[in-house]
């Protein structure tokens, strides 16, 4: 009797969970579709990572780095509470663009947690013996792990397009640096584009310039933290950026970016915004408009007109 009496409440109480377990984890079979792009720099400390949230919901994380001890995962402490906040639960794409711990220390946490459909990386095998031991634990997971280069396309649709614009493929010998080789992504979103450099410098931009590839981008992710070694003039002026987004810790305040490389973004009206100063920096477009806001409650819009950003009041 007692049960009886009860059996409907349970079923009730029961029938609630589900509902709610449904409502929150409902991105890991149907991601939602907002019709925007969403680009977030995060802010890892001296490091590199940043989530491509897609218009139709996929989700892509470019490195996933940061300063880790034995105490501190970048992974654990810090990227995947942010993707969690997004209410993301597993990742289509993961991608190491060069065998850089500052690039992908947080990986192996995010690798296990978010199991991504697919790890994209380039062809280098690297020096550091924790990198070997990632790929080795991840190819023994069955997910695929795909090389690119130069003139890969990784996504398009009607109006979005993932280009792989360098750098193996543009190099020959094996006389490049790590950095040298990284991998260089250019997306455009209809009329928005943003370009992801990782940690190319000087040599790798004139390559990239000399290609002919399209470098054009309203945001871009400063080259290698944007050091006195890159983001050379000739290579600002031909992706001609609204912004540039600088991730760097808060110990290289004041070097990184370079103060050389600051005065001469300001004086030609790039607004640059830094990871250690501003936080999180997340980038919002439906493909024509475009809209920035910091962790710290700064918002920016894009002006087509003058082709800069403009603090909203």
């Amino acid at each position: 009797r007692y049960r009886r009496l009860n059996l409907p409440r349970a079923v009730l109480a029961g029938c609630l969970v589900a509902l709610l377990l449904a409502s929150f984890t409902r991105s890991l079979w149907h991601p939602p579709a907002t019709g925007d792009l969403a680009v977030h720099f995060l802010d890892v400390g001296q490091g590199t990572s940043t989530l491509v949230q897609l218009p139709d919901g996929k989700n892509i994380l470019i490195d996933g780095g940061g300063r880790r001890t034995e105490r501190f995962d970048p992974g654990q402490s810090l990227i995947a509470p942010f993707l969690w906040r997004q209410r993301i639960w597993r990742l289509d794409d993961l991608i190491i663009t060069h065998p850089h711990g500052d690039h992908y220390n947080g990986i192996p946490f995010i690798f296990a947690r978010f199991r991504p459909h697919r790890l994209i990386v380039n062809d280098d095998p690297g020096e550091e013996p924790a990198y070997g031991n990632l790929l080795d634990d991840i190819r023994r997971t069955g997910i695929p792990l795909q090389k690119v280069t130069a003139g890969d396309l990784l996504l398009q649709t009607n109006n979005l397009r993932l280009h792989c614009l360098g750098m193996p493929g543009l190099l020959d010998g094996s006389s490049w640096s790590t950095n040298d080789r990284s991998l260089v992504f250019h997306l455009q979103y209809d009329r928005r584009s943003f370009l992801f450099p990782a940690d190319i410098g000087f040599a790798s931009e004139k390559r990239l310039l000399q290609s002919g590839a399209p470098l054009q981008a309203n945001v871009l992710l400063a080259p290698h933290h944007g050091s006195r070694t890159s983001a050379g003039a000739e290579f600002i002026a031909a992706i001609n950026p609204a912004l540039i987004v600088v991730s760097a810790g808060q110990r290289h305040q004041g070097t990184l970016p370079t103060p050389n490389h600051l005065g001469d973004w300001q004086q030609h009206k790039i607004l640059p915004l830094v990871t250690a100063r501003d936080g999180t920096i997340s980038c919002r477009s439906d493909g024509n408009r475009l809209h920035v806001k910091t962790f710290t409650g700064e918002y920016w819009n894009f002006d087509e007109a003058t082709g800069s950003f403009t603090r909203a009041r």
